[in-house]
Formats: C-alpha cells, structure tokens, sequence
C-alpha cells in the first residue's frame, strides 16, 4: 500500500476507532491494532516497526518493547482500565533503555501508550511554547491527524499545534487591526462596523473551507477591484446577492458574483452605509483575506473579540475567554459523559437495539442547551461540536446495525443548532457567537461528509437553522428551561461592580443573607437555581473564580442553594489556574461547579482535584461534595462571633485612621528623632503583615495612656508632631464617616486601639501567599504594635502557637478563609473561631485530664523545636554575616530549612495524636475529619 493523503488518512483513522475502542483484551488483540494504526498512514507495519523488541536493562535482564519503530515512533500497550500513568513510565524506562545500548538515531522521537478506548502520545524531548504531549478517547484520533499531530509517522515534523495556536493569534490581529483602522475614521455606527467586520469573518472562513462552491471566491471577488473607491459599493452589492435566494439574481449578479450562494440567516439582511476603502485599507482587507482561514479553531472568536477590547473593557463585563479544554471539563461531567456512556450500553446490546438506538437518537436531538453569559460563543460552540460527534457515531452504529429505517426517506444529520441558546450583553460578541455557530456547523457538516463519504445528508447553505443568541442583560432577559445550563459567567468582585451591577445583585440575590458581599458571577448560580426550582430536570454548571467557595461568600451563596433549597453539587473542579490563547489573558484561578435538584440524583458523584494547579486534573469518586469543595458534609463555616472551642479571643490589630502622619519609616524617625530627641519616647515599632513576614522596618508615634497635661506640655518641644496631629484631625474631620469624625477629638491616638498592655502575643498575619505550606506566625511583645493587617493572640501559650502552626489549622485555613487575589485571606471570625482545637480550653473550672496534658505537653514540645530551629538559622546567618532570614524567607517554597522542616513534621505528629487523627495528610481528608468535629 502506497503512503495514504491526510483525507485517506483521516478517514482510515474514524473506521480504525469504530472498531477498536471498546475492544479491553490487551494480550489478543494488542497486535492487530497496531498493524491497523500504522496501516492508517498506508504503511506495513511489518517493514517499518517490530512488536516486543528486545532491549537489556541495567541489571542485564531483557525488556520487550511493545511496538518499536526506530528513531520515530515507541508504543507500550494496556489493558482497559490499565493505569496508562504507570505505562507511560515503563515506556520511559525502555527509551532509557535504548539510550545505554543503542545509537542515538534510533531513539524515538514520539511515544505513545494506549488502553484500546485512549491514545496518550507523547514528544520525547519537549519543545518550548508547543504541545508536548496529547491525551484523547481513541475516538478523537481522526480530529487530531486532521491537525496533523500525527505527521511524524511520516517523517514530517509535526509543529502544527504551535502553527495552530499562532494561526489563531494572527487572525485575531489581523481582523483587530483591520476593525481598528476603520473606527479610528470615527466615521461609521459602531453597529454597522462591528457587523461589517462579522460579516467579513464569515466569508475570510468561507474562502478557505468550501462554504461555497469553490475556495477563493472572495479572494478572486477583492482581487477583480480595479477602483479601490468603488469598493464599499461593490461589497454591498456582493452583501445584498448574498442575501437573496440565486434564482432571483439578475443577470448582472450572475456574472459579478458566480459562484456565491445564498446565506440566508439573516447575516446580510441589514443594509449597511458605505465603507470607504482608502488603499491602504484595501491592502490590509487583502492581508486578512490571504491569510488560511480553513485551520482556525473555534477558540479564535472569543480571542477575536478580545483582541479588540482593552483591559478596562474587560474588567468591567467581566468577560474572560475559556479555552476547549476548560469548556471540556464542564460539559463532559454535566452531560457528554452521560450520553456517551448511554451510548456505549447500547452498542452491547444483543437483543432491543433498535428501539433504544431509535429513543437515543429522539433524545439527544431533542435536548437544549443555554449558556447564559455566552460572550462569543465558545461554550455552545465547542458542545455543539461532541454533539455532533456523538450523533455521528450513533449515525453510523445505525448503518452498523442496518437499522437504517430509523431515518425515514434518507440518512441526514438531526441535530440542529436551534437546540442551542445563549445570552450575550455585548452586540458584538452576540454577533460574533451566531456567525461562530454556523461555521462550526459547517466544519462539522464536512466531518459529517467525510465520514460517511457523502452518503448523510448535511447542508451548510442555505443557512436554514442558527443558534438562538439573545443581546441584553442576562440577569434581566428570561432564560429559556434548557435541558443544561453552563458558561462562565462574568468574573468582577462585589468592590468592583458598578452601580447598575449592584442593582443586578440586589434583584436576584437580594433576599439572600449577606448578599452584599457576593461577586457577580453568583448572580448567575442564584438564577439558575430559582429557575431549576420550577424545572427540576435542568442541571446546571458553570466556572467562576474561586472566591464563592471560600470565607464568607460560602454562607451567602451555598447557605441558600444547598441547604435551603436542597440543592446537590455532583461534581466540581477544585482550584485550577485558567489558561487562554487570548491577549491579555486573565490571570485568574478557578473552580468549576456542576449542581442539581435531587430529582435528578442519578450516577456517581466526582470531584477532581490538582495536585498542580496548571496541571491536569486527578478524578475521584466521592459520596458528597461540599460547598468548599470537598468531600465532606454540607456543613458551612459562618462568622461567628467567640472560639467553638472556649479558647482566647483572636482580636484585631490597631487601626490608626490617621492620612499616614502617625506612621513613620525608618527614615523619618531618625530624622524626627535627630530634631526632636523628646520623640523617641513615643516611637515604637509598628508592624503589618508585609512587615512581619519579611522583616521590613516601620514605626508609629504611639500616645496611648499618656495623659494629656504630659502630652499638651511635651508637644510644645515637638512642633513636627504636633504639626502631624494637626493633619490627622483634619483629616478626620473631613471624613465620611461619622465614627472617625469623632476621633478628630483624640488625633494624637490610633482610631481603632487593642493593643495589649503587657507581654507577648501571637502575631497572625491577615494576607499570606498561597505558595506557603504554612501560615507564618509568631510571638512579638506587647512594645511592637500590630497594625490592623495583624491579627493578635494576647498571651498565648506555647500549646496554641502549637496548634495554629500545625498542618491541621493551615489545612482548615486553606479550606474556608477567604482570598486576597490567590493569596490566603486570614479571618478570626471564619477561621480561628470555628477551628475545633484537640480539647476544650482549659480554665480555672477545667484543668485537663492526665492524658490531655500528655497531648498538650508534646505540642508545647515540638512548637518550642520550631522556635529554636527558626532561632538556629537566624543565628547562624549572623554567624556568616548574612541579612537575619524572614519568615518569608524561611517559608518559602523549596527553602533549605532541614531543620525548620522536621520539626513541623514532629508538630504535626504530636497535633494529629492529640485529635486521633490516622488519616493522610490529604487537607480534604483533613478538613473532613474537622467538619465532622464541629456541631
């Protein structure tokens, strides 16, 4: 067999997946499914590659290699429902292998392992800003040779995926540059340029994919102009035949226009004004038109749309793009899943196939879609695709089956893109969502084609059929009862709405506790869930920044949903960093939440975490998902007001209100000092949390408990400060408030003052970094004044510095404080006032009991043992003449602390005994095991 074409190979490659991903007999079959992938590319495998090569390890024991094709290609072969993680690995070890005992030549360039129902593939040596590596259902393989990943069987480097991610990127700066150059005219509607430039994307793609009845219609159409002043004209013309049926050209439209079809749609309904052409425009209009269009995912249009908005824009929506793979992991869990593996059960089916093929295919035809905040499109489009992929594979089970009766007059496609809704507040993105669905539609009708070699019906032109995308305000249009909701709605902080936002939260989550404190994107779950509640059937998920299950967002929203309104989550993304092709790109890290009424309780419950936040996600199956994402009961942590446990109240640092004139850095305190040597006696140092974790200097003027005879007379020889109190109460009173316009009275004081009187107390920072393992705290005198960034622990022990650095409180910490951007947002209320300690406080009416004040002992211990190690590298930084390590340098991810290190590991032996805990050190495991301690 000669080597097969990409159209050969694509379509040998969707006949290879029918027939091998549901085989599991690894040592039967592993064979002939080898011979038959390579037999995809037209080659022999028997000539080009060997099954179970030899190769020697270290120890001289002989391995065999799976499939072997020398310096291009290795495969090692499972089982179903094999670990490929593990197989990957043994893969490795054998290309380690070959390195020690055969040339470098023969080392392969790719590597693969396969279960029969997956294909993981792999580069051996990974390139920068490209794919490295690609996991599928053996189903998607013909999507990816389509892509070209697979080229180097062929000896064709496959760099396609970096020409793909920058194709995308191209095209949106080519279409960018070209929507810019025509509004900086500040000539043209805004309406009618934004559906000008839509109207141009649709017939750029249409040139490049068969759309019509041939490619570069419009390119020849552009390349025909003669007069670059007629050719707004002419575009309007080429607009209008466009819009009508091709048997009422006239004859002139005939001859300018042959070739075109009639769109329908809509799209060329309106009339536009004139778009004037200078030459310049004219041959940036050509660029974009050279440019292959055929490639572009459907990514490119929310890439698109925000290569034409700016940052300010974007923060203001809220809008944010989501990439296929992040579209993937909602939709999978919330429906796909499900009717794939419906499917599936029907395939093995020997007896009533026919009847649940035929109930399948009314089902998934008939079911509806609603992506509520669609911006361009990209949920609906990216679902709309696996649904025809489905119904293709259900097509041809049908033609398997010889069930072909179920078609009625002939074979043709079904599912339609009216099962497809969205909402959009901006034109256009709306504008851009509709034009993106029907030329998905198109590139899934050529899939369709292809496949079954024109034998299923699948019309591109006319358009007969659109998705249904309503321009306005999602959280005012009504929402059509879709079978499943889904999107990612607009991600923007309750500080940063604006006012017409605030008044969105107020009508649809108005009656919620709290509702206040809510980001935007709760709105969205709240609406859902009220519509839900009429429409038990409709299932819901939606991706939202991490905030909602976190601090005291968890009781407003969840608090209703959940327990209220009896709401189940049945599956969630823990917190996930976002990726996107797109410039400008979010830096935002995620969860995905899928919830429902327990009408629809069916199947398992799945929760996926990640080990590594930009990593890939690790599936497990749970008995129930909590509100903070865990599998854990429905309990949710609220403020409260006092310790569950009876210990210490946690207070506030001072508050000093003050404009900055009672603050000083080093700086000024010296100068002051140096001036006024009467103001040392009133300079202390004065610490935030930036300040306490990486021991930078600041001070404050601190008057408290001075009378005011000693304080009126010693200001006489202070006119500096003096001059400095005076701002303050100026500044007071030109407050807002009237509680600080009370303290312009006492302006040589901090507004807000608990600073303890004597001793020492725990310093607890209010803001820490995510990347610390451990909450960085520690003991400062009562001479050191906390800032209101600091939370204070007056008197605490040894036991509660003990406990608070262990494992377990950071664990609860991470879990249900609120968040700061990524980083940890630390709450007396939330967290240290509902963290259960071991035992109960003791008092003077409870002393504790012999095999407590074991516990507490051994705690005391081994938190002394982190003291002393942190002590031990300070000192010997002195000793090497070094700057004294911070606590941000000793808790730094990756530090050299060996010492620091083992003893939070013996801390947390001697916490984890005094709980009982036997658990592992997993925080979900942990902070279940602390819920189900709490009443």
């Amino acid at each position: 067999m000669s080597l097969t074409t990409l159209k050969q190979q694509i379509t040998f490659a969707t006949k290879f997946a029918e027939k091998w991903q549901h085989e599991t007999d690894e040592r039967r079959e592993k064979d002939s499914f080898w011979n038959d992938f390579f037999a995809i590319f037209g080659m022999n495998r028997k000539k080009y590659a060997s099954f179970e090569f030899p190769v020697k390890d270290e120890l001289g024991n002989t391995q065999f290699i799976d499939v072997f094709y020398k310096g291009v290609f290795l495969a090692e072969h499972k089982s179903a429902k094999k670990n490929l993680d593990k197989a990957r690995e043994q893969a490795e070890r054998y290309i380690a292998e070959i390195a020690r005992t055969l040339p470098e030549k023969d080392l392969p360039e790719y590597y693969a392992v396969s279960d029969f129902a997956h294909f993981h593939l792999f580069r051996r040596e990974p390139l920068p800003n490209v794919d490295n590596e690609w996991r599928f259902p053996l189903a998607q393989l013909p999507n990816y040779i389509e892509r070209g990943v697979f080229q180097f069987m062929l000896g064709i480097e496959a760099k396609v995926r970096e020409q793909q991610e920058q194709a995308n990127i191209q095209a949106a700066e080519i279409i960018g540059k070209l929507h810019k150059a025509f509004a900086e005219q500040h000539i043209y509607d805004e309406h009618e340029l934004r559906l000008f430039i839509t109207r141009l994307l649709f017939l750029f793609f249409a040139d490049d994919s068969l759309v019509f009845e041939r490619n570069y219609l419009f390119q020849d159409f552009l390349d025909k102009q003669k007069d670059v002043s007629e050719l707004g004209l002419q575009l309007n013309g080429l607009f209008e035949a466009l819009n009508q049926p091709n048997e009422k050209w006239n004859n002139r439209q005939k001859t300018a226009f042959a070739g075109f079809e009639y769109v329908n749609g809509g799209l060329f309904q309106e009339r536009l004004g004139e778009f004037e052409f200078t030459p310049e425009l004219f041959k940036q209009l050509q660029t974009a038109c050279r440019f292959d269009w055929s490639g572009i995912s459907p990514e490119i249009f929310g890439t698109l749309f925000q290569s034409v908005m700016n940052a300010d824009e974007r923060r203001e929506t809220g809008a944010h793009y989501t990439e296929a793979d992040n579209i993937e992991k909602v939709i999978n869990s919330l429906f796909l899943d499900d009717l794939q593996n419906e499917f599936a059960q029907i395939q093995t089916l020997k007896r009533g196939k026919t009847d649940k093929l035929s109930a399948f295919y009314q089902k998934i035809k008939q079911l509806t879609f609603l992506d509520p905040a669609c911006g361009c499109g990209n949920f609906l489009i990216v679902a709309y695709d696996h649904l025809r992929q489905l119904e293709d594979d259900v097509i041809a089970e049908i033609m398997r089956h010889k069930a072909d009766d179920l078609f009625g007059n002939e074979p043709a496609v079904q599912c339609h893109l009216n099962q497809f809704h969205g909402i959009e507040i901006d034109e256009f993105a709306g504008m851009i969502a509709r034009v993106a669905m029907w030329l998905k539609n198109h590139q899934c009708n050529r899939r369709t084609f292809n496949r079954f070699e024109g034998n299923v019906k699948c019309e591109t032109l006319p358009l007969k059929d659109e998705a249904h995308i309503v321009i306005g305000n999602s959280l005012r249009e009504p929402w059509i009862c879709a079978d499943y909701i889904f999107g990612n709605p607009p991600f923007i902080g309750s500080t940063y709405q604006t006012a017409e936002q605030k008044t969105d939260t107020q009508t649809i989550s108005g009656s919620l506790k709290n509702a206040g404190i809510l980001d935007y994107v709760a709105n969205w779950y709240v609406k859902a869930a009220q519509i839900m509640r009429q429409n038990p059937h409709i299932q819901t998920a939606f991706v939202s920044t991490n905030s909602i299950t976190q601090g005291q967002q968890v009781e407003a929203l969840w608090g209703t949903i959940l327990l209220d309104w009896g709401f189940e989550i049945f599956f969630a993304h823990r917190t996930f960093q976002w990726t996107s092709q797109a410039s400008g790109k979010a830096a935002v890290h995620c969860v995905i939440v899928g919830f429902r009424l327990p009408e629809n309780r069916v199947g398992k419950k799945y929760l996926f975490d990640y080990p590594d936040i930009k990593g890939q996600p690790e599936k497990r199956t749970v008995q129930n998902i909590n509100p903070y994402l865990m599998d854990a009961p429905n309990k949710i942590i609220g403020k409260r007001s006092k310790q569950i446990s009876g210990e210490m109240d946690m207070i506030y640092g001072n508050k000093p209100t003050d404009g900055g004139n009672l603050i000083l850095t080093t700086e000024e305190k010296n100068a002051l000092i140096a001036t006024e040597p009467l103001a040392e006696n009133y300079i202390r140092p004065f610490l935030g949390a930036a300040e306490f974790i990486n021991n930078k200097e600041r001070w404050c003027l601190w008057f408290h408990n001075v009378s005011e005879m000693r304080l009126q007379n010693n200001l006489k020889q202070m006119p500096q400060i003096a001059q400095r109190i005076e701002q303050v109460k100026q500044m007071r009173l030109k407050s807002t408030s009237k509680q600080t316009q009370k303290k312009a009275a006492t302006s040589h004081l901090f507004q807000q003052i608990s600073q303890p009187e004597s001793g020492n107390y725990l310093a607890i920072p209010e803001i820490s970094s995510e990347t610390r393992e451990f909450l960085p705290i520690g003991y400062l005198d009562c001479n050191t004044i906390a800032s209101n960034k600091l939370y204070m622990l007056p008197n605490a022990t040894l036991y509660h510095f003990g406990i608070l650095c262990s494992t377990m409180h950071n664990a609860f910490m991470r879990t249900v404080s609120g968040r700061l951007k990524s980083d940890f947002q630390y709450s007396n209320g939330i967290v240290y006032n509902n963290f259960p300690f071991p035992f109960a406080a003791a008092t003077a009416n409870r002393q504790p009991e012999t095999n407590e004040q074991k516990h507490r002992t051994a705690i005391e211990t081994a938190a002394q043992a982190i003291l002393d190690a942190r002590e031990y590298y300070r000192a010997e930084a002195i000793r090497e003449n070094l700057p004294e390590p911070s606590l941000a340098d000793l808790y730094k991810r990756g530090a050299f602390v060996q010492k620091l290190t083992a003893a939070h590991i013996a801390l947390d032996k001697a916490v984890d005994k005094a709980y009982g805990y036997t658990g592992s050190h997993d925080d979900s495991e942990r902070v279940a095991f602390l819920f189900a301690r709490l009443k």
